[in-house]
Parts: structure tokens; sequence; C-alpha cells
């Protein structure tokens, strides 16, 4: 399942300021020429890593849950 724009999960749903610290670590890691392992290390986090269900903010069908994986 392909995810867009509207769909939040972990850290997107988090008070911004309790993130930046791991945001710019983030952002950082990104522009490193040897970071690749560490971003994927990053990236397995909770919060960062894309769970089994995420929240869609969608504007046609409004705020609801969505099951990543699940059949249409």
């Amino acid at each position: 399942m392909e995810l867009l724009l509207w769909d939040v999960w972990g850290l997107m749903q988090a008070e911004p300021d309790a993130s930046l610290a791991l945001v710019d670590e983030i952002a950082e890691r990104t522009q490193a020429a040897d970071g690749f392992a560490d971003v994927q290390r990053l990236y397995a986090r909770s919060g960062l890593a894309v769970p089994e269900r995420i929240r869609s903010l969608s504007p046609v069908v409004g705020p609801h849950e969505v099951a990543l994986g699940a059949e249409l």
C-alpha cells in the first residue's frame, strides 16, 4: 500500500518540540557520505518505522485508521 501525504504515525503525531533533536540527527545523517547505516538504524526506531496501523487524515474520507497491507 502506498503511503500518502496525509498519512501520519509515530513522531508525526508527537509534540514538535519533543522530537526536534532526533529530527536534526536524522537530517544530519542523511547528508553524511557514510551515513546510510546510521539512517537505517534510526528509521528502525519506534516512532520512525512505519507500523502496521497508521492514521490517515484524508481530505476526502476524513480522519481514520488504516491497516497497512489490508486488502481493499
